[in-house]
């Protein structure tokens, strides 16, 4: 399962980090600076930076692969200044997403197996039951 945890935030308009674990076991840190005075934006995975976007002064988002995941950062416009979000994007066409997909498909298919299996004993302790009725064995 991947999971996506906040780090650290400092002031606004400056640094964010979020620690990911992906499916396979791997963490990676995500990092993200922006400038109060300048906008300009630096993503960092892992320590690399990824990605520079200049004079960010509005809400933006961005996507980056990270082993099969699809992340998206997010600058919103909060109240009085903006805030900052990580997150896996579930909706897209992605291995991850695929592997949650049939993870999720073997999970219903084995609660629908353990369904009849106890629906079966039922009828098998009920049929029991009235066949010693019947025959009289009390």
């Amino acid at each position: 399962m991947t999971k996506l945890v906040i780090l650290f935030t400092s002031t606004p308009l400056a640094q964010h980090y979020w620690q990911m674990t992906t499916g396979s076991g791997r963490q990676h840190l995500i990092g993200l600076y922006h400038g109060s005075e300048s906008g300009h934006v630096v993503v960092h995975l892992n320590n690399q930076v990824v990605l520079i976007d200049f004079q960010v002064k509005a809400p933006k988002q961005y996507s980056l692969m990270i082993d099969d995941e699809l992340c998206e950062i997010h600058i919103q416009q909060g109240i009085d200044q903006l805030s900052y979000q990580c997150t896996i994007n579930q909706e897209a066409n992605t291995p991850g997403n695929q592997r949650r997909q049939e993870e999720a498909r073997e999970e219903r298919q084995h609660w629908r197996w353990v369904g009849w299996y106890l629906a079966g004993m039922l009828v098998l302790v009920l049929l029991i039951a009235v066949l010693r009725r019947l025959l009289g064995d009390t």
